[in-house]
């Protein structure tokens, strides 16, 4: 995903080393063809590579739900769980996850941390007061 945000951003090196233009020069002579090229397709790879992390997140957060499961009561693998679920934007999942995680290590070293993220999920997960009214 990085070489292909890097990519996109080379894109843009042709209109900082190219020739300067003018507005009047901009509508005669269009979009460099080359600029244009290289962006479309430095942009069509960051989106591959996003569907694909997108993708691969998901199959990690439907690993976790199999291994939580199986092992209901490791809160370990609730944790990894609520955090594969986060990346994947499940956010039910990951407050879900979250929530039983806290049940489960009330007391472990990270559970201040959890509470303020899970907050702060669903923070964003509610509806707002001026869409109600």
């Amino acid at each position: 995903m990085q070489i292909a945000q890097l990519d996109a951003q080379d894109a843009g090196l042709g209109t900082l080393f190219g020739p300067a233009t003018t507005p009047k020069l901009s509508q005669v002579v269009g979009q460099d063809p080359i600029t244009q090229a290289l962006s479309t397709k430095a942009q069509t790879a960051v989106s591959n590579a996003y569907t694909k992390m997108q993708s691969a997140y998901g199959k990690a957060t439907a690993a976790y739900k199999t291994l939580a499961k199986a092992s209901p009561r490791d809160p370990s693998i609730q944790l990894q769980l609520a955090q594969a679920a986060e990346s994947a934007n499940d956010t039910p999942t990951a407050v879900a996850a979250y929530k039983k995680f806290l049940k489960l290590a009330p007391n472990d070293p990270s559970a201040s941390l959890i509470r303020q993220r899970l907050k702060q999920l669903e923070a964003s997960t509610a509806p707002s007061a001026s869409a109600s009214g």
